[in-house]
């Protein structure tokens, strides 16, 4: 009989905290798909146009640029242009609708770097840049390079935040 109790009580035990488990799933899986039918609403992708994708930027240092102004982008040309003759031609932008978007990877002892530029979205209340770093495949020159990639994109007021996709 008391085995009979204690196996009663056991397997009571196990069912109540089975449905309570199953219970607790059922309601995050509801939360998750609430976030994310939110994260849709509040979510809004910008496109975006290349403007510059280069090995040899001069710029030395792991750099995010948010440039505003046209003196501005004139200063990073100036930079990219140190070492060229003739320089690149700085794009004509109109800032009153547009704003650039750059991102540099400093100094990389290989050639092959390449950064691509997967979406740029506002999300609640900040603009997202996701982008990629792609590294050299197989062999490639052994050569000092900066690459530098600049789109230009919507203007927007909103704090802009960096997100590199890691590879899988």
């Amino acid at each position: 009989m008391k085995r009979f109790t204690y196996l009663f009580f056991t397997f009571l035990a196990f069912g109540i905290f089975s449905i309570s488990c199953n219970c607790t799933k059922k309601s995050t899986a509801n939360s998750d798909a609430t976030m994310q039918n939110e994260k849709q609403k509040s979510s809004k992708e910008t496109s975006f146009k290349v403007l510059l994708d280069n090995d040899h930027s001069n710029i030395k240092e792991k750099k995010y640029l948010v440039i505003k102004d046209a003196d501005a982008l004139k200063a990073i040309y100036a930079k990219i242009n140190m070492t060229r003759r003739p320089g690149l031609p700085v794009p004509n932008i109109n800032f009153n609708k547009e704003m650039v978007i750059g991102i540099c990877l400093g100094e990389k002892s290989n050639a092959g770097y390449k950064i691509s530029m997967e979406k740029i979205e506002d999300v609640n209340g900040e603009t997202i840049v996701l982008y990629r770093e792609n590294p050299p495949k197989g062999m490639a020159a052994t050569v000092i390079t900066q690459p530098c990639l600049l789109v230009a994109t919507t203007k927007s007021d909103l704090p802009v935040k960096f997100v590199k996709i890691l590879e899988k």
